[in-house]
């Protein structure tokens, strides 16, 4: 296949298209969270293959601690979006003790924009034609015997001596590159090192330890509050809560039934923003940190997916 062109697998009434971030239902846009829709790309590149756990945690995640209720809050999120109900596995099944799964038909096409590079392929194609052709009368003259001196045959000594300065050059240059990446390199791997090395000392200290999914916490600018999504203690809706650090119950700011993300404290500690995001609109909200009525703040459908993507 063309190096230019562009692949876009089918499934379903659904066609995934990676290189632009797009999932499409019947030509519709269907909202996802970034790493959502990254947990169903590599799941649909490795269609009828068990994928790990740790392997898609390590993808979606490198270098960062998380934990693996945020890859199963993923997998839950991606079976709304694909309408798959509680009993229903009609796309990802999962494989306990080892990991996921994409079990439906997947198909791959080619994306439509790689055609005016076949064009341009039949173009040079055809223009190599003519100029073989062009070539053909010198032949003829070779066979009875006639000998044709080609033209400007005088610069000829130039040209070489011309060229192996010019291969000099381009040698040096990427001799001198060669060496930039492979210093790039080692101050890279010496970086990761330490950060690696940074990273392993932390030990992680639980503020929840409720039933279901709890991701995405954040702390208030004191420091005395976080707040974080959960879909609750029977795996219903992603909603926002709030929890003082230490002691006492959350306190439960949404209630809709589209999920809500990305939470964000406001400077002054007294509101928090998030995401709103269902199959028919997406937009930005707020809501008093200690609760209180909501309000959309921007709405972003139809290009939600987009924007969601700059502010996660």
């Amino acid at each position: 296949m063309d190096t230019h062109s562009k692949q876009i697998y089918a499934f379903g009434p659904f066609r995934l298209d990676s290189a632009r971030h797009l999932l499409l239902r019947d030509g519709e846009v269907v909202s996802l969270t970034p790493k959502a829709f990254e947990t169903l790309a590599l799941l649909v590149e490795r269609n009828g293959e068990v994928v790990e756990k740790d392997e898609l945690m390590q993808k979606l995640w490198p270098n960062t601690f998380v934990e693996e209720n945020s890859l199963t809050r993923n997998i839950s999120v991606l079976r709304k979006a694909l309408g798959e109900g509680r009993n229903e596995h009609h796309y990802i099944v999962t494989v306990p003790g080892r990991g996921y799964r994409f079990v439906a038909s997947v198909s791959e096409v080619l994306d439509e924009r790689a055609q005016p590079m076949a064009q341009e392929t039949i173009k040079a194609s055809s223009d190599q034609a003519v100029a073989e052709t062009a070539e053909k009368p010198a032949a003829r003259d070779e066979e009875v015997g006639i000998t044709r001196e080609p033209a400007g045959a005088e610069y000829r000594i130039g040209e070489i001596r011309h060229y192996n300065r010019g291969a000099i050059l381009v040698l040096a240059a990427l001799f001198i590159v060669a060496i930039m990446i492979f210093g790039l390199r080692k101050f890279i791997s010496q970086r990761r090192d330490s950060i690696m090395q940074s990273q392993s000392a932390l030990r992680p200290i639980p503020f929840t330890s409720y039933l279901g999914h709890e991701d995405q916490p954040v702390f208030s600018p004191d420091g005395n509050q976080i707040a974080f999504t959960w879909d609750g203690e029977n795996e219903g809706n992603v909603d926002i809560y709030v929890k003082l650090i230490g002691t006492g119950p959350p306190l439960r700011l949404t209630t809709n039934p589209a999920p809500d993300v990305s939470p964000t404290w406001s400077p002054d500690g007294r509101s928090i923003a998030f995401i709103r995001q269902s199959a028919e609109s997406a937009g930005i909200y707020s809501v008093p940190a200690l609760g209180g009525p909501e309000r959309k703040v921007v709405d972003l459908y139809p290009d939600s997916i987009y924007i969601t993507r700059g502010i996660h």
